[in-house]
């Protein structure tokens, strides 16, 4: 079961902006199938977000992933 307001609707607390829930992704919590919420950022916002700190950390990612790749499971 997910939470929408009345109006289907939110705030994105990082640019402010007035917006559909459907441009918020969804949060699943860990171990339940039923409770779902909207994160707080817009998808817009987190995509930036994202570009940015990847840009200023340019090879954490293919350390991340090498060290993930040499795990034996």
């Amino acid at each position: 079961m997910s939470y929408v307001p009345q109006d289907g609707s939110k705030n994105c607390r990082r640019c402010g902006e007035h917006k559909h829930v459907t441009e918020f992704r969804v949060f699943r919590v860990y171990g339940s199938t039923d409770r779902e919420y909207r994160r707080s950022w817009c998808k817009d916002c987190e995509r930036a977000y994202s570009r940015t700190w990847r840009a200023k950390n340019p090879g954490y990612h293919a350390e991340w992933s090498r060290a993930y790749r040499s795990m034996k499971v």
